[in-house]
């Protein structure tokens, strides 16, 4: 078998390499422009010369694959909503603003705020399009739905900027996302304009009812939580304890809705409808209903990435069955890609993204070797060797990226996974059958309530104690980008070894093993040779200086609080030993005397710091502080308020001292 005996595949991969490069690269329009034009003159000249034989293929297909990298710089570029004049992040200034919006949907709320996201339609009486975060606090009598049309008075906060390095960038997240707004409503007052009532209102409506058909039963919270996640993709009533014991089982995915759900009822449709084909046209009448059921199951599930990525598949699928015609899966997938990311060039950013294509593509290319491994004619005992297989081959495609975003390996995942499976497949089953005869017999429904309550408090005590075997959990493995890629480089050297097992291929997967190795060792030794002091910017001071590779000290009086950020700080650099110390008054670095004060405002007149570090609001008189000791710089961390902070920026300005405001600029480094 050959590894890309498709174009499309390979036209995939170009138009993603052309996303990401002007992702991270940024061109300017005259330059894709005038890139565009040249290459297409000379894919044109190379098609009219292939098709007269009068230059070889390689050259149309290269010319090809970079206008297709180009297509992918282009709709990239083109999807960048804040460029545009009439974009509302053209108004986020400090001042206040009349806004009016649409909500669109609502987002998992926080301890003591609602959250929304908002279609910003217009400010000051101005048209204005775009997305915005909009936090409004529990205190608010009115609850929101979709497409209620409200107004109200705010500034446009710009979104949190990340301020301790090797953390999650959740400002850079809702970029993707489109977002590049946060809308904080205190108590203001909020101009409720009716509901417009257009596709998304009938679809919450439609999502409300059937969520009160499990909300009617006797069930406890988690399993209406659990059952509510799977159908319908509704994660309101997961608890963080739930979850996280699903992630350290390594089963996260069965709570949001995924290719396994879409199959099942892909299955479920192609069970029920196959009597059709029995008619003149039932065929093309089975292959209307199966995309209509699919594509509304999308609908009601909110179009999330992950169902719009399953019923993509499932629907070209679907289309390859209806034409008799035996595509290529691989090619079905890159086409499920292409579609996606022509519609939405970010979606190449979402975790879920790529961890669902990672799966998919590494249980194809490992299910040819699968036949080896039947060691039985057995139906019940092929079925769980499949799941055992078919976990294997999925945990292998995602495990380098599973490692760089959430730095742990469950080592139990095959255990989960074969109890797991079957369990949500007769769950989702049932919960399905729930929905269709409570309208019609509901005893029946009924009856179905107890067996999935029955099913779902069983998995969430199977999962829970699983979770609980923290040793059986590789935590906080320290993994970078450049990692991640290799060791895919490893696995297609592996692959491409087990496809063509000949010398020269078993070489190549040798050398992809080297070059990771090297890969890991040139960081380690990059990482040794690198010395930082931090000053993190934290409610509780913290301050790490690192020696190199093996040794860093942690200067902090509450490690406990500051955990996160040494933890983070420690997989990202690398780092082996954390020595734990309480916060010295002086020290120095870089032969440069640094002073702390703290809350106490107590200091030694007699030192002459180069570098003053305010914290804890700091009882000082600060412009005498600046006369007595003259120092270089002053840095005020985020254990100080922000009355403090800018009484203390007007001093510094008017004494002319450089000012370090780590709230504001994030961490300083030395």
């Amino acid at each position: 078998m050959k590894f890309f005996p498709y174009p499309l595949i390979v036209y995939t991969l170009s138009v993603t390499f052309g996303i990401a490069l002007h992702h991270f690269l940024r061109f300017s329009y005259l330059f894709i422009g005038i890139m565009v034009v040249i290459t297409f003159c000379l894919w044109l000249y190379a098609f009219l010369q292939t098709k007269q034989k009068l230059i070889p293929n390689v050259f149309f297909g290269v010319n090809s694959m970079v206008l297709s990298v180009l297509l992918g710089i282009t709709l990239h570029a083109i999807h960048i909503e804040n460029q545009y004049k009439n974009h509302y992040s053209h108004y986020q200034d400090h001042n206040l603003h009349l806004i009016t919006g649409s909500i669109r949907n609502e987002v998992k709320a926080s301890k003591k705020q609602y959250k929304y996201i908002i279609d910003i339609t217009s400010i000051d009486k101005k048209t204005t399009f775009g997305k915005a975060l909009l936090y409004i606090p529990k205190e608010y009598k009115q609850h929101f739905i979709p497409d209620d049309q409200i107004t109200f008075q705010s500034l446009l906060a710009p979104l949190p900027q990340n301020l301790n390095p090797y953390q999650f960038d959740y400002g850079n997240y809702l970029k993707n996302q489109q977002i590049y707004s946060s809308i904080f409503l205190n108590d203001q007052s909020i101009l409720y304009n009716g509901n417009v009532k257009k596709l998304s209102f009938y679809l919450y409506q439609i999502r409300r009812k059937l969520l009160s058909v499990f909300e009617s039963f006797d069930w406890n919270q988690q399993t209406t939580a659990v059952v509510e996640a799977l159908i319908l993709g509704n994660r309101f009533l997961l608890d963080e304890q739930t979850v996280k014991n699903y992630q350290n089982a390594g089963v996260v995915h069965i709570l949001a809705i995924s290719g396994l759900h879409v199959g099942i009822l892909y299955f479920i449709i192609a069970f029920i409808t196959n009597p059709l084909k029995r008619l003149k046209q039932g065929v093309i009448l089975q292959f209307i209903i199966t995309l209509f059921l699919l594509w509304s199951f999308a609908l009601l599930t909110g179009f999330s990435p992950s169902v719009s990525r399953s019923v993509t598949l499932f629907s070209l699928v679907a289309s390859g069955k209806l034409l008799n015609r035996t595509y290529s899966i691989y090619n079905l997938v890159a086409a499920s890609a292409l579609l996606l990311l022509l519609l939405n060039p970010n979606a190449l950013f979402d975790v879920g993204f790529q961890l669902s294509y990672a799966a998919v593509l590494s249980i194809l290319l490992f299910n040819p070797f699968f036949k080896y491994f039947q060691f039985s004619s057995n139906k019940i005992i092929k079925y769980f060797i499949d799941i055992v297989l078919v976990s294997l081959a999925a945990q292998i495609g995602v495990l380098p990226l599973s490692i760089l975003y959430f730095n742990q390996f469950p080592t139990l995942f095959l255990l989960a996974n074969i109890v797991v499976i079957p369990l949500i497949t007769l769950a989702l089953i049932l919960s399905l059958s729930i929905l269709i005869f409570y309208f019609i017999i509901p005893s029946l429904s009924n009856l179905f309530a107890i067996i999935v309550a029955y099913l779902v408090d069983f998995l969430n005590s199977f999962i829970g104690w699983l979770a609980q075997w923290q040793h059986f959990i590789i935590q906080n493995i320290a993994f970078n980008p450049l990692l991640c890629l290799l060791s895919y480089l490893s696995i297609f050297g592996f692959l491409l070894w087990c496809y063509h097992q000949n010398f020269k291929n078993f070489k190549w997967f040798l050398a992809s093993l080297l070059i990771f190795q090297l890969g890991y060792f040139g960081t380690i030794v990059y990482q040794d040779k690198q010395e930082d002091f931090i000053i993190f910017n934290s409610r509780n001071s913290i301050l790490v200086q690192r020696y190199n590779q093996h040794d860093a000290t942690v200067f902090t009086n509450n490690p406990e609080e500051n955990s996160k950020i040494i933890i983070d700080y420690q997989k990202g650099t690398f780092t082996e030993n954390m020595n734990i110390k309480p916060l010295p008054n002086t020290f120095f670095i870089q032969k440069k005397r640094c002073l702390i004060v703290d809350s106490s405002g107590i200091y030694k007149t007699s030192l002459k710091p180069d570098i003053v570090v305010l914290t804890q609001n700091s009882k000082i008189n600060l412009e005498r502080l600046i006369k007595e000791t003259h120092p270089e710089r002053i840095i005020a961390d985020g254990s100080n308020s922000y009355f403090l902070i800018k009484h203390w920026k007007l001093t510094c300005r008017k004494e002319k001292i450089p000012f370090h405001v780590t709230s504001e600029k994030g961490f300083y480094k030395f």
